[in-house]
């Protein structure tokens, strides 16, 4: 549950802090907050049922492009060789959105 900042007593954040007080963006940053926090439970639920499901799947010592039905789920093992990554980016501009909550 994401208590809005405005019932939050929050220190200044500098000497020529700039406050908007805008409505529709603090809406739309409540929103995006709840959202962000919804999506880490999920995020999190996700990764201890993949876990579960690994460890099942490793029973199974299947050999490498044999699939093998569970379920309405195809499970295939396949070998994934070494290789080297690099790519470039291009220059962006970042905005940054914190939740002050969490500091």
């Amino acid at each position: 549950m994401v208590t809005p900042l405005r019932s939050l007593p929050q220190p200044q954040l500098g000497l020529d802090e700039k406050v908007v007080e805008i409505p529709e963006l603090e809406s739309a940053l409540e929103e995006r907050q709840a959202a962000k926090e919804a999506l880490g439970e999920a995020r999190k639920a996700y990764a201890e049922a993949h876990e579960l499901a690994s460890a099942e799947i490793a029973k199974l010592e299947l050999p490498d492009d044999t699939p093998v039905r569970a379920g309405r789920f195809r499970i295939t093992r396949s070998a994934v060789s070494a290789r080297t990554v690099s790519f470039e980016t291009k220059p962006t501009t970042r905005v940054t959105i914190t939740y002050l909550g969490d500091e």
